[in-house]
């Protein structure tokens, strides 16, 4: 059977870890070529633990979490992407570096995702499911979104118009979170 490419998109590094990683470590595994794109740091995400040492007496307070920059923090999350790819298979890592809990639906995200589409040439792509689970959009659905229309995108390129052959994906599947409802 020959090897296809794998092109996954993840708004938070977090979510490479969580949402389809066994779908992606079976596709490491039997050879095949797979690139994980993360659209934010997730910098916004799961900030519990500076809301806890700031709760602390200033005297006990670790001026290293207290002072982080933001900069240093999307280090740390970019690190952690790059250990679950290491731990995953992942051949390439791409970071967008699109803001967290801001990410809107628009013209040049759908383009920067198609570019991709047509530099990786993906068989499969796995994405959020592009449907939110209530009145309040998050990156998820909206990365989902994206990712289909820069699959649409990529598709319908005019090499003489676009100096780009087009490219057609053969599947994409959908992740959610966990306790998401999908009916």
């Amino acid at each position: 059977m020959d090897n296809l490419n794998v092109l996954v998109v993840y708004p938070h590094p977090a979510d490479s870890a969580t949402e389809a990683a066994g779908t992606v470590a079976l596709h490491a595994e039997r050879g095949d070529h797979i690139t994980s794109v993360i659209a934010t740091y997730g910098e916004r995400h799961h900030m519990q633990w500076l809301h806890d040492e700031e709760q602390k007496p200033e005297s006990e307070q670790d001026p290293a979490i207290i002072n982080v920059t933001l900069d240093q923090y999307r280090d740390f999350k970019k690190r952690e992407a790059e250990r679950i790819a290491e731990i995953l298979g992942v051949d390439e890592l791409v970071f967008l570096g699109w803001t967290d809990q801001e990410v809107d639906f628009n013209r040049d995200r759908v383009a920067q995702i198609a570019d991709i589409i047509l530099r990786v040439r993906p068989d499969i792509v796995i994405s959020h499911l592009p449907t939110g689970a209530g009145d309040v959009e998050d990156d998820h659905p909206v990365v989902g979104q994206i990712v289909m229309s820069a699959v649409r995108a990529a598709a319908n390129r005019v090499p003489q118009f676009d100096g780009v052959k087009p490219h057609r994906v053969k599947q994409v599947f959908f992740s959610f979170a966990g306790g998401e409802e999908v009916n």
